[in-house]
């Protein structure tokens, strides 16, 4: 996988693990962005939780907007939010270490989030909210 960042304006905005009561459903979600100035198409994009790979169907994101990528049987638990793109498979984000990254076809990574192990845990309902 090459670390070279493509200029496309795709990248991951925040990350939700082990959700606990709220005001939002009780299921992980990964939240991209669109900071580009043009629709970015999702079709030959590959979404990689740990090395394993979830590609992305054939959909498009507008300039500035955001979407919620969800397991295909939660996606309608959050549809009141907007955007939401419900993925098969879904592979459960680590509580205690991984990467989350957006790929391209040709295995060029377009953003990428690491959470090294630190020996402690991210407790219930924190966000991982990548600056």
């Amino acid at each position: 996988m090459t670390q070279a960042y493509a200029q496309n304006g795709l990248i991951v905005t925040e990350i939700m693990i082990s959700p606990r009561p709220g005001s939002l459903p009780l299921e992980e979600y990964i939240e991209i962005y669109n900071h580009g100035s043009s629709v970015v198409s999702l079709k030959d994009i590959q979404l990689r939780v740990s090395g394993q790979a979830i590609p992305l169907p054939d959909h498009y994101l507008a300039p500035k907007q955001y979407m919620l990528l969800v397991a295909a049987p939660h996606a309608a638990l959050f549809d009141h939010l907007g955007n939401v793109l419900g993925l098969s498979p879904w592979w459960a984000l680590s509580n205690t270490e991984g990467s989350i990254a957006l790929v391209d076809r040709h295995d060029i990574v377009l953003h990428q989030s690491v959470m090294p192990r630190l020996g402690i845990e991210i407790r219930q309902n924190e966000e991982l909210v990548i600056a």
